[in-house]
């Protein structure tokens, strides 16, 4: 068939590292420039920050127990507050 190629790409992924402590998350390994954001489990926003030096703190409010959202990027990953 002319005209179609077969490609495959290698698309870089990253390991993130989510803490958190009294409310405050520490997200490393976000690519420096990523928009990352904190919602609560019903989609409310509690924070948000630019990526530096490959980490980001965000103060969030968020009591331990609390279920958080943390997108970095395009990516999204459930966790719990601590």
């Amino acid at each position: 068939m002319d005209g179609i190629v077969d490609a495959e790409a290698q698309l870089p992924s990253r390991a993130v590292l989510i803490r958190s402590h009294g409310g405050l998350l520490t997200i490393q390994g976000a690519g420096d420039g990523t928009q990352v954001s904190v919602c609560t489990a019903d989609g409310a926003l509690v924070g948000s920050a630019i990526s530096q030096n490959g980490q980001v703190q965000i103060h969030t409010g968020l009591r331990p127990g609390a279920v958080a959202i943390v997108s970095v990027g395009q990516k999204s990953v459930k966790t719990m507050v601590k």
